[in-house]
């Protein structure tokens, strides 16, 4: 029996094309097909500016240097987030505040904000979890430089704009698990073009004087070329994720689940990066056992990064943390796959 895969990464005949025809030039290292997938992104997400770079972390850690984030600053993250928003602000040498979230979205919770935030802090990075919209309007509010975590979806007509361009920098993961992903990969948008420059200097070192701020941060044309087709279909990727969710929550919803798990909350002006199943039970471990034998790989989608005393201060993060479980949903999941999700659920009686 072949598991269903909690994500996979497709890869089509035009891409693979593509990247043949890179490798045939022999120029593989930022070259045109990154300026032309930058380009791609400045247009689909509203930025002024786009830059292209190797991994999403090193994209964060680039944006937090933009705003010479360093020694004594202190940066707000949301507290049920991955643990490279943290390892970005260390590498900064400066400290993170974790925010507890709201119940409901998992988003990074205002009110718990206002409580934590000093004058130490100089920047929020605000992520809108799983592909649901955060309410940057509120965060403007403490007039600090906001960063929006674009890592799980963007790209969607928003009533405040378009999601990539809720906050003067935005940062785009492009690792295999992401929203759109090809093994690795990251970018920033910039409203600010002294701010782009900034980061432009710092992506390369060569054939400048010695600097402890420019590394190499360079993206390869083979992921840019890939990364870059995807985008032609961004569309449809949205359209085909919020029909396997659809799906998802059609079938739960008649199976009266509701004492044993929440859903994830459905949203009009949503990304379906992520289904989440919230259980009720904290049975999470059982459950994924259970599921992988019935021949579906379900999965935590965030480890809990946080020291005991962190976690004191974020109680609604840390029930996320036990009780979120995320299921198959990328857009070649096809119709058996999806029902078989749906059945192997059903046949789980553990989880009550």
């Amino acid at each position: 029996m072949i598991p269903i895969k909690h994500n996979r990464v497709s890869l089509n005949q035009v891409e693979k094309e593509a990247c043949l025809r890179v490798l045939e030039k022999g120029i593989w290292s930022q070259n045109t097909e990154v300026i032309n997938l930058e380009d791609r992104l400045q247009k689909r997400t509203g930025q002024n500016h786009v830059l292209a770079v190797n991994n999403g972390l090193n994209a964060i850690i680039i944006a937090l240097k933009t705003l010479g984030i360093g020694m004594g600053d202190k940066v707000m993250i949301p507290a049920y987030s991955c643990v490279a928003l943290a390892n970005a602000v260390l590498a900064c040498g400066a400290k993170y505040i974790c925010v507890d979230v709201e119940k409901e979205t998992g988003n990074i919770d205002y009110g718990d904000a206002t409580l934590k935030f000093t004058k130490r802090v100089k920047a929020i990075i605000v992520v809108n979890l799983f592909g649901i919209p955060a309410n940057f309007g509120k965060f403007a509010l403490f007039g600090v430089p906001l960063i929006e975590d674009c890592a799980h979806g963007f790209g969607l007509s928003l009533n405040q704009g378009i999601m990539g361009s809720q906050s003067e920098i935005s940062i785009f993961s492009f690792y295999s698990t992401k929203f759109i992903g090809f093994g690795e990969g990251g970018a920033i948008g910039f409203r600010n073009k002294d701010q782009y420059k900034r980061a432009l200097d710092m992506r390369d070192y060569t054939d400048k004087v010695p600097s402890a701020i420019r590394m190499n941060y360079k993206m390869t044309d083979i992921i840019a070329v890939v990364l870059k087709n995807k985008l032609d279909f961004l569309d449809d990727t949205i359209s085909k994720r919020k029909s396997i969710a659809a799906f998802y929550r059609d079938f739960l919803d008649k199976k009266n689940l509701g004492f044993a798990m929440d859903l994830c909350p459905n949203m009009n002006s949503r990304i379906w990066y992520r289904f989440v199943i919230k259980l009720k039970s904290k049975k999470m471990n059982s459950f994924i056992k259970k599921m992988k034998i019935s021949g579906v790989e379900v999965a935590k989608p965030v480890e809990d990064w946080r020291s005991r005393e962190e976690k004191k201060t974020a109680p609604n993060a840390s029930d996320l943390y036990q009780m979120n479980v995320s299921l198959p949903i990328y857009p070649d999941l096809n119709n058996s796959d999806q029902k078989k999700v749906i059945d192997s659920i059903i046949k789980i009686k553990s989880f009550e």
